[in-house]
């Protein structure tokens, strides 16, 4: 009798934990987060992309184009992310939404839950990207992204903030 009852115990917890890791995969969102390609040296707080950013660009698009099926694109007001993330904006047929940088949390946790099982863009800067990977992660994994460094790809799949786990490799 011992036996039969431990082992009704054990088909249920089993069958919990089962359940529990299927909803924390299926009901996470996948944000891909990058940095703006390279910037015009122009002396402007507003550079638009150079030529290099503009390849980098469509580069970012043909990776990401067929292989992730994203449901919106976030940049930030700015031309270098607007333009990173034109092209893949355009070929999707999504409008760009602007987020703000106000307060990263809110934004984050928001995406999380208005894009639950999909996947989304975000196109930051040095300071915001693995920023972002970051609380995401809960955790201080990345370092600020260095001004030279323009090819960082994060792929977190998160269920919440602090609850996620990410890929992370460069283009």
């Amino acid at each position: 009798m011992k036996q039969l009852l431990l082992l009704i115990i054990l088909l249920f917890s089993a069958r919990s934990v089962y359940a529990q890791q299927a909803n924390s995969t299926s009901d996470s969102t996948t944000i891909i987060l990058v940095r703006h390609a390279e910037k015009l040296d122009d002396g402007t707080n507003n550079p638009h992309l150079s030529e290099d950013g503009l390849l980098r660009a469509e580069r970012l698009k043909e990776i990401l184009y067929g292989n992730y099926p994203i449901k919106a694109v976030f940049s930030t007001k700015y031309h270098r992310t607007q333009e990173t993330a034109t092209p893949i904006a355009t070929a999707l047929e999504h409008e760009i939404l602007v987020y703000d940088l106000s307060n990263p949390s809110e934004f984050l946790q928001s995406v999380i839950e208005n894009y639950a099982s999909q996947t989304v863009l975000i196109v930051g800067h040095s300071n915001t990207t693995s920023y972002f990977a970051n609380i995401l992660l809960g955790q201080q994994k990345y370092e600020k992204i260095d001004e030279a460094d323009f090819g960082n790809i994060y792929v977190v799949k998160a269920v919440g903030l602090g609850k996620a786990l990410e890929k992370h490799s460069t283009y």
